[in-house]
Parts: structure tokens; C-alpha cells; sequence
């Protein structure tokens, strides 16, 4: 892929969209997850080819493929949790049997639903994204510079948004456990971290250490989010057969699971600002040397 290459780039996360369909149809936790992440990851990129009609159309696609694909990831998650306490908290066996039992059946018929609502939307204004033709030298070269076409300038921005919507994320959210501030810190996480990977395959910025972090930092709050969530569905799903000592030890272990996550994320908050404040000074620093080019190139131009 060339370097600067916005439509490449694009072209390959929509392939990695549509590879991963057979699995979804078989039912596959892997896939779905796949899915989502290119669902998520072409998302961030579509706005930086706004004056392509097909990117909006794509857009709306992905939006609502990405919604059940959402369904379905939350029940792989939460089986998965329920499994991961069979043996840490042997003495909810039944609450987490009973569970477990509640949550296949839904999972069952988000499946359909998934495959069903994925044949019905226009798959094919995502297939249109990965036909893609070579550019040539030339025209590489003229989309680099500052009042060219280039994604540089657009690329630069939205890392500058997103990361000031991460910093007030996380200011919003405090030092104390708002569930919602923080599933919102960590939605504004992901959309960094994406257009942060869109700059480094792209090869504009490449950031060391940067992406892992965020990475870390990521897991912690989906962490955080999943018991939650866990705690939330068991909650609501009370089954007489299962002893009430059983059915609170599990809840017990849940809420513990979300205190440990939460404070594992205030550990990381001022990795987090640090990180803000790096995408703040790329944003600064490349606008600056975006001027700077472009006042040489006028120079030159009227000289010639």
C-alpha cells in the first residue's frame, strides 16, 4: 500500500469486513468481533473521503450492520465472563448455570437476526470501497502537498478531535465510578486509537508506545463494561430453582470484577492525559509545517 494512500487503506478494511462474513454464518464469536472492529475502523476513516458520495452511503451500512453485530458481541462476552467464573466462584455453580442457559437462548436468536439483518442491508456500497486503483507517482506527489488532496490536513484534524473528546471524557468522568461518563471515555478511546492506526498505516505518525497503551487502557474500561453489564442481565433474570446465597455470590463477584477495573483505569488516567497531550502537540507541530511548506511552495511559485 502506498504511503498517503487514504483509499488503499480503506480498501483493505473493507476486504477485512467482508472476510469475515463465513464465520459470522457459522456462528463464529471471533468473526463477530472481527466484524465490529473493521465496522468501527472503516467508520473513522469514510469522513475523510467526504467528497465521495459512495463513502456516506457505506457509512449508513455500517452504522446499522455494526448495531446487531454490537448484540451479538455482548452475549458472546457475557457467556464468555460466565464460564471464566466457573472456577472463581465455585459457589454460584447453579446462579451461573442458570445464567449462562438465560443468555445462550437470547444469543441463539441474535444470531439470526445478525445474519438475517446483515442479507437484507446493501452489503454491496461496502464492496464498492475495495475496488482501488494505483496512483500514480505524480499524482501521489501533488496529493501531498498542503492545497493538494491529500487526507494529511483532514487526518491531522480528526486526531485533534478525538483526542480532545477523550481529554473531556475523562475529566467528566472524575475519580469516581459513573458508568455511563466512562463506557462514554472509553467509546472516545476507541475512536483515537483508531484514527491514530489510520495515521500510523499511513505511515503520517507513528507514535511509540502510543497505541498499546491505549490498547491497555481500552481493555480495562471493556473490562469494566462487560461485568457490568454481566451484573446488570443477571440481575434481571431471577430463577427460583437457583439458592439466593448462590445468586448473590455471583453478583458479589461481579461488582468486585468492576471495582478492580475501575481503579486499574484511574491508574492509567494520567497515562491517558499524557497521551491527549502528544496528539495535541503532532496536531500543533504538522499544522505549523503545513504552513510553513506552503508559504515556501507560493515563494517558489511566484519566483518561477
Amino acid at each position: 500500500m502506498d504511503p498517503h494512500d487514504i483509499r488503499a487503506l480503506v480498501s483493505v478494511r473493507a476486504k477485512s469486513f467482508f472476510d469475515q462474513l463465513p464465520g459470522i454464518r457459522d456462528g463464529r464469536p471471533d468473526s463477530v468481533h472481527d466484524a465490529r472492529v473493521a465496522c468501527r475502523r472503516l467508520r473513522e476513516l469514510l469522513p475523510l473521503l467526504a467528497a465521495d458520495r459512495r463513502a456516506s452511503h457505506a457509512e449508513r451500512v455500517l452504522v446499522d450492520a455494526g448495531d446487531q453485530l454490537g448484540r451479538v458481541r455482548d452475549l458472546d462476552v457475557m457467556i464468555a465472563l460466565l464460564n471464566g467464573k466457573e472456577e472463581a466462584v465455585p459457589v454460584a455453580a447453579l446462579a451461573i448455570a442458570s445464567a449462562r442457559r438465560a443468555l445462550r437462548i437470547r444469543l441463539v436468536d441474535e444470531r439470526r437476526a445478525l445474519v438475517k439483518k446483515l442479507e437484507d442491508l446493501e452489503l454491496g456500497r461496502i464492496a464498492v470501497l475495495r475496488k482501488h486503483k494505483r496512483r500514480s507517482a505524480r499524482r501521489l506527489v501533488r496529493r501531498l502537498l498542503p492545497n493538494g488532496n491529500g487526507c494529511d490536513a483532514m487526518l491531522r484534524d480528526r486526531i485533534g478531535l478525538r483526542a480532545h473528546r477523550l481529554r473531556t471524557a475523562i475529566v467528566d468522568s472524575a475519580g469516581l465510578y459513573f458508568p455511563n461518563r466512562l463506557h462514554s471515555t472509553r467509546k472516545a478511546m476507541k475512536k483515537l486509537r483508531y484514527v491514530v492506526e489510520a495515521a500510523d498505516d499511513l505511515r503520517i505518525w507513528r507514535p511509540p508506545h502510543l497505541l498499546s497503551d491505549l490498547r491497555k487502557a481500552q481493555d480495562i474500561l471493556g473490562g469494566l463494561r462487560d461485568a457490568a453489564v454481566l451484573r446488570d442481565s443477571v440481575g434481571s433474570l431471577p430463577d427460583s430453582s437457583v439458592p439466593e446465597q448462590e445468586h448473590t455470590a455471583l453478583l458479589n463477584a461481579l461488582d468486585a470484577d468492576v471495582v478492580r477495573a475501575h481503579e486499574s483505569y484511574l491508574d492509567r488516567r494520567g497515562r491517558l492525559l499524557a497521551i491527549v497531550d502528544a496528539c495535541d502537540r503532532f496536531v500543533v507541530r504538522t499544522s505549523r509545517s503545513h504552513k510553513a511548506v506552503h508559504a515556501v511552495l507560493t515563494l517558489v511559485r511566484r519566483a518561477g
